[in-house]
């Protein structure tokens, strides 16, 4: 009688442990690791930029003594000094500044160039109050206004570059002796209304002078943020 319980417990057990292992609850597991590390470098977005070849100069430049009717430039050289392709843009970001410019009609001109990127831009009628290609009034130049930021060149290589030359002429039909002896593009000008836009002043009448610039390195696509609208109320969509 023992035997036969003892032959019974024994078959019962195996058939638990045959169950066991084809519901895959034994406990052990054929296996087979090999080990690895996830690593890598970060890259970087950066510009340098300056008037000379050398960049020694910084970024400031200067028209002296402009007279009617005769240009003058300044270069502003830029290299891709980070790890990764960028682009590459000129950003104007003072708002009143910028207006200033853009509030001189035919009375001055502005062309922004740069070869490496193709960009060479040109307006002989400054106008923020109008889209741009807008035409001009009784038969002048269309309109195109001096836009907050251009794209320079894109996708620039690691240690690759270029240059953006900004060149400015007063129209040869100045004659207003108010121009004479003071600073170029003195802002902020006064309030006023055109097209259904009107333009606010944010400070002391003509209390500052120039056109503050930033040369901007981006990751290929993006953009250097918002534009920066004139203080126009409304402010225009196509600015």
């Amino acid at each position: 009688m023992k035997v036969k319980i003892i032959g019974l417990v024994a078959a019962v057990a195996l058939v638990a442990a045959l169950a066991a292992i084809a519901s895959g609850t034994t406990g052990a597991y054929f296996s087979d690791t090999h080990n690895g590390q996830i690593s890598g470098t970060v890259g970087s977005i950066k510009v340098a930029a300056g008037v000379n070849a050398d960049f020694g100069g910084g970024l400031n430049f200067s028209f002296t003594n402009l007279l009617p009717g005769e240009p003058q430039s300044g270069t502003v050289n830029y290299t891709n000094s980070g790890t990764s392709p960028e682009d590459v843009y000129i950003v104007f970001p003072n708002a009143d500044a910028l207006h200033a410019l853009n509030d001189l009609g035919t009375y001055g001109s502005v062309s922004i160039v740069d070869t490496a990127g193709g960009l060479n831009w040109v307006s002989n009628n400054l106008s923020d109050f109008y889209p741009s290609g807008t035409p001009g009034n009784e038969g002048v130049a269309t309109l195109y206004h001096v836009p907050s930021q251009m794209l320079l060149q894109a996708n620039v290589a690691p240690a690759g570059g270029g240059a953006v030359t900004f060149t400015f002429a007063y129209s040869s039909k100045i004659s207003n002796p108010a121009f004479e002896g003071g600073n170029w593009n003195s802002y902020p000008v006064a309030s006023e209304t055109k097209n259904g836009e009107t333009y606010t002043p944010t400070g002391t009448l003509y209390s500052l002078n120039g056109l503050p610039y930033e040369i901007v390195a981006c990751q290929v696509g993006q953009t250097p943020g918002a534009l920066v609208h004139p203080p126009l109320t409304p402010s225009p969509s196509w600015y």
